[in-house]
């Protein structure tokens, strides 16, 4: 008896120090690592909100809720570039997954592939350089021509061309990035196109979420063109990425991330990252 008087004891001593552990939780939110808390304060100041996803030094897809600057959801990827759908998933869409959910893409031996923050990993066809169109659609390149996959669908070869090797969607219209050429298509017509002259290679093609701009990597810079393709900046940087609203510009730089506004840096973030999406 005398044992398990203590062993209730015990149990009361654990769950009011459990107890307690909450209260203090509620009445002191949590708080972003000591090196994080200037970049959230700045942030705050500047009222910048959303998700920022990037692609740590290992190649893992991480997220933080801006501008708190917490850990946030991510699906569990491990590559270098990693393409986040713009919308979370709907009630009809995708059925694997839960409504709700945040879809990314990725490449892995040739082959594209989809996950969530829970759920199974859906592999698709062979094809690697997966973009979101803003309707949910999934475009892979495939032997050179661009497939697009809908949420209730077959795939369906969008664009016949030879030679694609990545792709991005300005709005309703497809950038491609075709050997060393950025071609802008209605359709299937070509209604602007750019040489990228440049001695180092050239990847990691990008579109802002409202149509406006389109970014291109070569070497160690990457290139901001407008929907004419005409380039009106270059920065030194491995990634960008564009808030949703278009208002703000994320670059990775070394090991920060910047986050710009009008030009202006408002906030730099001690993160080093391969790849950047805003949502």
């Amino acid at each position: 008896m005398t044992r398990i008087a203590n062993v209730a004891a015990v149990a009361v001593v654990v769950a009011v120090v459990a107890a307690a552990g909450v209260d203090a939780i509620r009445g002191h939110p949590r708080r972003p690592a000591r090196a994080l808390r200037p970049a959230a304060a700045a942030l705050a100041k500047a009222g910048i909100g959303g998700t920022l996803y990037y692609v740590d030094e290992a190649c893992r897809l991480r997220a933080l809720r801006l501008p708190s600057l917490l850990a946030a959801a991510a699906p569990r990827v491990r590559a270098c570039s990693v393409a986040v759908a713009p919308q979370r998933l709907s009630s009809a869409s995708w059925s694997l997954w839960r409504p709700g959910e945040r879809l990314a893409a990725f490449c892995r031996r040739g082959r594209g592939l989809v996950r969530a923050e829970r759920g199974p990993t859906l592999p698709f066809i062979v094809g690697c350089a997966p973009a979101w169109s803003h309707s949910g659609a999934l475009t892979l390149v495939r032997h050179g021509s661009v497939v697009q996959f809908v949420p209730h669908g077959r795939a369906e070869v969008v664009l016949p061309a030879q030679g694609i090797r990545e792709v991005t969607w300005l709005g309703s219209r497809l950038v491609v990035l075709e050997g060393d050429r950025l071609v802008v298509f209605d359709g299937a017509r070509p209604s602007a196109q750019r040489a990228m002259r440049s001695r180092s290679a050239v990847d990691r093609l990008r579109a802002s979420p409202r149509g406006r701009w389109v970014a291109v990597r070569a070497g160690r810079s990457v290139l901001v063109l407008d929907e004419r393709l005409r380039v009106r900046r270059r920065l030194a940087a491995l990634a960008v990425a564009w808030s949703p609203d278009e208002r703000e510009l994320a670059i990775a730089r070394g090991a920060r991330i910047l986050v710009e506004r009008g030009g202006r840096v408002v906030a730099t973030i001690p993160l080093a990252a391969r790849d950047l999406a805003w949502r």
